[in-house]
């Protein structure tokens, strides 16, 4: 039976019209600690979720690439409050990949001190080169930052970047899947059973504790505050790149 702390979301059979392939497809949404994830979430975390995610990847992509392949697909993303992870292919190798895709992500951790190493100086380029970005992209983000939480500025991420160590990395893997909630949409050439089928398999995996609501990761907006006149707030940055002549205005309305 599906464990209390999935949500799992069935569709019945559907053909598929256009390709005529017996195809499936499964999305899973995985809630995560407020902890880790979301607005209690600080500039190491967001350290350690890059360094980990990264290791992550380099360890299933020869997996993933030979299941490609066959036609299956996997894809795994990080958001602000949980982690998204999609599986499609064919439906009758659909389970025992998930299976599988599941246990060596329930099972990852780095080992290795030079890859992290490398991973480190990797993701200190990408954040380097954040000054080198268009003043549009400059704009957006300084936006989220001054109005939503997680957010971090660039420089404070690259500095606790470079006090992380393997055995953070490890010791974070430790508590990722520790304890959740999970939300699944299974649809296309599938049965019911499959379908379930396909969640006991993450489910066996990851064997996560369920994740009480109120300990789940949320994001926070933040109103803006009218002016005494009522046209909004001005926040002014500076463009980090100085030799870029151009400026950008962006306007960003919120409803009550």
């Amino acid at each position: 039976a599906v464990r209390h702390h999935w949500r799992p979301t069935p569709i019945p059979f559907c053909k598929d019209r256009r390709y005529g392939q017996p195809k499936g497809y499964a999305y899973f949404n995985i809630k995560m600690p407020r902890t880790l994830f979301g607005a209690d979430a600080t500039a190491r975390t967001s350290a350690l979720s890059r360094l980990y995610k990264m290791s992550l990847g380099d360890a299933v992509n020869e997996y993933i690439y030979d299941a490609s392949v066959a036609g299956l697909g996997a894809s795994l993303e990080f958001g602000s409050k949980a982690i998204r992870i999609t599986f499609s292919g064919f439906n009758d190798k659909l389970r025992p990949f998930v299976a599988q895709t599941a246990a060596m992500l329930a099972s990852h951790r780095p080992t290795d001190e030079s890859k992290i190493s490398r991973f480190r100086d990797s993701i200190a380029r990408d954040i380097k080169g954040f000054n080198s970005s268009q003043p549009y992209q400059h704009a957006s983000f300084f936006a989220s930052l001054y109005t939503s939480k997680p957010a971090f500025l660039p420089a404070d991420v690259l500095r606790e970047l470079e006090t992380v160590t393997l055995g953070d990395v490890q010791a974070f893997g430790d508590k990722l899947w520790a304890s959740a909630f999970g939300e699944v949409l299974v649809q296309g050439n599938m049965l019911e059973e499959d379908a379930r089928g396909i969640v006991d398999s993450m489910d066996a995996a990851l064997n996560f504790t369920e994740l009480k609501r109120a300990d789940q990761a949320v994001s926070t907006l933040y109103q803006l505050p009218l002016t005494p006149h009522g046209h909004g707030s001005l926040v002014r940055s500076v463009e980090p790149n100085a030799a870029d002549p151009n400026s950008v205005l962006q306007l960003r309305y919120q409803d009550k």
